[in-house]
């Protein structure tokens, strides 16, 4: 059973898309930090024929726990907002983008599944806003002065 990732909560689809990913080495990128990619991880990509910049968290595939520079692999990238990756299909050209906005591997689609043309982030299950003049005491086991008449 793979583990659910925080993100996950917040997608309304099933929708994703398989790629190959091929991690920069060290020496390839020249200064910076590159670090291995794991499953959970909330990427950036860069759609290099148009130049935009899409959010697209990440699951490996097969089994890999995690790979290192200079590896490649496969993972799915499953998109918050389906829409704003209108146009990627397969065989699209993405750059994997570090922190920093550097590109740190490149990647290929291999497929597209179930991908829907639309989706909205469900925040349904955050906590709701505390009312005005609460505190975390309040908000965790009544009032004060309630707590104190027992």
């Amino acid at each position: 059973m793979e583990p659910e990732y925080g993100w996950q909560r917040m997608l309304t689809h099933n929708g994703r898309f398989v790629v190959e990913v091929s991690l920069s080495t060290r020496a390839a990128v020249g200064s910076g930090k590159l670090r291995p990619i794991q499953s959970g991880m909330r990427s950036n990509w860069l759609h290099e024929a148009t130049g935009r910049i899409l959010e697209g968290p990440i699951i490996l595939q097969g089994g890999v726990r995690s790979l290192r520079p200079g590896e490649v692999g496969q993972l799915a990238i499953h998109p918050f907002r389906p829409q704003d990756w209108a146009g990627i299909s397969e065989d699209s050209e993405l750059g994997l983008l570090s922190a920093r906005q550097t590109v740190v591997g490149n990647a290929r689609a291999i497929s597209v599944v179930d991908m829907p043309d639309r989706a909205e982030i469900d925040l349904s299950w955050l906590e709701p806003p505390s009312p005005p003049g609460s505190n975390w005491l309040t908000r965790r086991s009544g009032s004060l002065n309630e707590r104190l008449a027992c």
